[in-house]
Protein backbone atom coordinates (compact mmCIF):
# COMPACT_ATOMS: atom_id res chain seq x y z
CA UNK A 1 0.00 0.00 0.00
CA UNK A 2 0.77 3.23 -0.26
CA UNK A 3 1.49 3.74 3.87
CA UNK A 4 4.26 0.67 3.20
CA UNK A 5 5.90 3.13 0.57
CA UNK A 6 6.05 6.34 2.91
CA UNK A 7 7.49 3.79 6.00
CA UNK A 8 10.11 2.47 3.19
CA UNK A 9 10.83 6.20 2.24
CA UNK A 10 11.48 7.31 6.00
CA UNK A 11 13.68 4.86 7.18
CA UNK A 12 16.14 5.05 4.44
CA UNK A 13 16.76 1.74 3.91
CA UNK A 14 14.37 -1.62 2.79
CA UNK A 15 15.81 -4.05 4.36
CA UNK A 16 12.75 -4.34 7.67
CA UNK A 17 10.85 -4.73 5.09
CA UNK A 18 12.56 -7.13 2.78
CA UNK A 19 11.15 -10.28 5.10
CA UNK A 20 7.40 -9.72 5.55
CA UNK A 21 6.21 -9.62 1.68
CA UNK A 22 5.71 -6.09 1.57
CA UNK A 23 7.12 -6.25 -2.40
CA UNK A 24 5.24 -9.50 -3.48
CA UNK A 25 1.55 -7.31 -2.09
CA UNK A 26 3.07 -4.24 -3.61
CA UNK A 27 2.66 -5.74 -7.08
CA UNK A 28 -0.65 -6.40 -7.14
CA UNK A 29 -1.30 -2.17 -7.71
CA UNK A 30 -0.69 0.18 -10.27
CA UNK A 31 0.71 2.10 -7.23
CA UNK A 32 2.77 -0.68 -5.74
CA UNK A 33 4.63 -0.98 -8.96
CA UNK A 34 5.25 2.52 -9.15
CA UNK A 35 6.34 2.37 -5.59
CA UNK A 36 8.03 -0.56 -6.19
CA UNK A 37 10.53 1.58 -9.34
CA UNK A 38 11.19 4.43 -7.22
CA UNK A 39 12.09 1.95 -4.39
CA UNK A 40 14.37 0.12 -6.98
CA UNK A 41 15.94 3.73 -8.48
CA UNK A 42 16.89 4.71 -4.45
CA UNK A 43 17.86 1.27 -3.33
CA UNK A 44 21.58 0.38 -2.67
CA UNK A 45 23.37 -2.26 -4.98
CA UNK A 46 23.04 -4.98 -1.92
CA UNK A 47 19.06 -4.46 -1.55
CA UNK A 48 17.91 -4.47 -5.22
CA UNK A 49 19.86 -7.56 -5.15
CA UNK A 50 17.91 -8.57 -1.99
CA UNK A 51 14.55 -7.04 -4.30
CA UNK A 52 15.21 -9.43 -7.31
CA UNK A 53 15.87 -12.39 -5.14
CA UNK A 54 12.14 -11.51 -3.37
CA UNK A 55 10.79 -11.04 -6.90
CA UNK A 56 12.18 -13.87 -8.81
CA UNK A 57 9.68 -16.49 -8.69
CA UNK A 58 6.95 -14.21 -10.03
CA UNK A 59 9.14 -12.26 -12.99
CA UNK A 60 6.81 -14.07 -15.70
CA UNK A 61 3.62 -12.89 -13.72
CA UNK A 62 5.07 -9.46 -13.36
CA UNK A 63 5.52 -9.29 -17.08
CA UNK A 64 1.78 -10.35 -17.49
CA UNK A 65 0.19 -7.94 -15.40
CA UNK A 66 -0.70 -4.38 -16.99
CA UNK A 67 1.76 -2.38 -14.66
CA UNK A 68 4.21 -5.52 -13.16
CA UNK A 69 6.41 -4.86 -16.43
CA UNK A 70 7.35 -1.57 -15.02
CA UNK A 71 9.07 -3.18 -12.31
CA UNK A 72 11.09 -5.52 -14.64
CA UNK A 73 12.20 -2.52 -16.31
CA UNK A 74 13.30 -0.59 -13.94
CA UNK A 75 15.14 -3.43 -12.17
CA UNK A 76 16.81 -4.01 -16.04
CA UNK A 77 17.58 -0.35 -15.29
CA UNK A 78 18.74 0.22 -12.27
CA UNK A 79 21.05 -3.24 -11.32
CA UNK A 80 24.27 -3.14 -12.72
CA UNK A 81 25.90 -6.40 -11.61
CA UNK A 82 26.02 -8.91 -14.14
CA UNK A 83 25.89 -11.73 -11.68
CA UNK A 84 22.48 -11.90 -10.61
Amino acid sequence: SIETVAKMNEAKTIEPFLDEGHLEALTLSSNGCRGITRIIASAHAKERRAIIKILKPQFVALARRSNGHEVLLSLLAFVDDSTV
